[in-house]
Order: C-alpha cells, then sequence, then structure tokens
C-alpha cells in the first residue's frame, strides 16, 4: 500500500533523491533494486533533473509531484492519495492527472479522494459521493451522471449579478435551481423548457450579459441535485 497524504511529508533537508531512497528504505528496499525505483519514480513524476535539488527550492506543483514519488517507489498494488492536486499550478495538475491515470492502467487501484469532481469525472471508474461524512451516491460517472440527463446547465457571466432580479427567474417553468458563483449566474432548468431567451430577456433588463453558454450535466450537478450546496468552501453562492 502507498499514502499520498495532502500534508506535505518530504524533507527539506534532503534532497529530492535522497527523499526517495528514505522512503524506499522504511518500505525495505535495498541495493540496486532500491537505486532502480528511486530513478523510476523520479522519472514517473518528472523529477529526474531535479534529483540533486533541495524540495526548498521546488515549486508547489513540483512538491505536490515529489510528494507523491515518494509513495511509489515500492511500486505499490493499492495507493490511497488525499486531495493530491490542492493548490498548485494548471501544468503540473494536468502532470499529476496523467499519472494517475497511467498507474491505473497498469493496474494500481486507487483510492483518490478530492473537491475538484472535473478530477474525479477525467480519472474514475467508480465514484462515492459523501457529505458531511455520509455516502449519499455510489456508482460510475455514467450511472451517477443519467440520474439528472433530465436537466440542463444555463450559464451566463454578466457586468454586475446584482442587480440580476433572481426571484423573477425562479418562477420561470422549468427552473430547478439557480446559484451564483462571482460574476456567473448559474441556472438548472428541465430539457425542453426552451428558457434560454426568457432568462436573457430578464437579464438583459438589468445588466449587461457578457457571456452564454450552455452544459451538460456532471458529477458537480449530481452534487448539488442531491445536497443543494455547492461543492468547494468559500465560493460565493446564492439560492
Amino acid at each position: 500500500m502507498g499514502l499520498v497524504t495532502q500534508d506535505l511529508t518530504v524533507f527539506h533537508e534532503l534532497t529530492a533523491k535522497e527523499n526517495l531512497e528514505f522512503f524506499a528504505g522504511v518500505y525495505g528496499l535495498e541495493g540496486e533494486d532500491k537505486k532502480k525505483r528511486v530513478q523510476e519514480a523520479l522519472a514517473f513524476v518528472g523529477l529526474s533533473s531535479k534529483a540533486k535539488q533541495s524540495p526548498n527550492k521546488f515549486s508547489g506543483g513540483m512538491m505536490r509531484r515529489l510528494n507523491i514519488a515518494c509513495a511509489l517507489t515500492h511500486r505499490p498494488k493499492f495507493l490511497v492519495m488525499d486531495e493530491p492536486t490542492v493548490g498548485i499550478d494548471p501544468q503540473s495538475r494536468n502532470h499529476i492527472l496523467e499519472a494517475v491515470k497511467k498507474l491505473r492502467d497498469q493496474g494500481t487501484t486507487i483510492l483518490y479522494t478530492t473537491h475538484y469532481m472535473e478530477e474525479v469525472q477525467a480519472i474514475a471508474s467508480r465514484v462515492v459521493i459523501m457529505d458531511q461524512g455520509q455516502i449519499i451516491t455510489a456508482g460510475s460517472v455514467e450511472e451517477l451522471t443519467k440520474n439528472i440527463q433530465h436537466e440542463e446547465k444555463i450559464l451566463i457571466d454578466v457586468n454586475d449579478v446584482t442587480n440580476v432580479p433572481i426571484p423573477r427567474l425562479e418562477k420561470l417553468d422549468g427552473v430547478k435551481r439557480i446559484h451564483v458563483q462571482g460574476s456567473t449566474i448559474q441556472i438548472i432548468s428541465s430539457v425542453g423548457a426552451g428558457n434560454l431567451d426568457r432568462v436573457l430577456s430578464i437579464v438583459k433588463e438589468t445588466t449587461g450579459v457578457v457571456g452564454i453558454q450552455t452544459e451538460k450535466p456532471n458529477l458537480e450537478d449530481v452534487f448539488l441535485t442531491l445536497t443543494g450546496k455547492q461543492l468547494r468552501d468559500g465560493e460565493d453562492e446564492r439560492e
């Protein structure tokens, strides 16, 4: 078993290579096998060229990748990853997700916890959604999103969201939920309700429209449907 914790577990006094050598030793690796596994893990996370550098010189994304490498030296068949992409740049995030996909395709069983549902949608074969410590649903991505295929999401970016008459929008036929995130109004409506023109007409009465798009339901919509709450703490929401 391998464990990638949300809190970084690397030693700043050691180089990247020395960190991996330490954890490889903890897992019982020795000699040439240990050396090979360390090189293999560094290459897997794209840090071979940084092997002799201290983590003090690493970016947040590089630190996360080193943290993952420390859990891979013994080639675990079961890997637990707790929020491995928190607070990193998009490039490092994509690198980590590609690494997770590769591990998955190589046969590693991965328990991956995250608040980023788009990551789950990209990598998971089975999903468990929890709220306040309780499992509220489980299944494949296809199974979970199929339950809300009768809904559509309208996203409207506006100049001044405070002027938009949300209660009027909520009274439109077919409108199920409305959330406001920053300058974006997110409207969940029944498929076929034909609300786009009516929504735009009301919004344009009070503010300028910057952009419009419609999306198919995703895992975050599943979470919202089941709990009525936004997924990430700290985001502006309004119902």
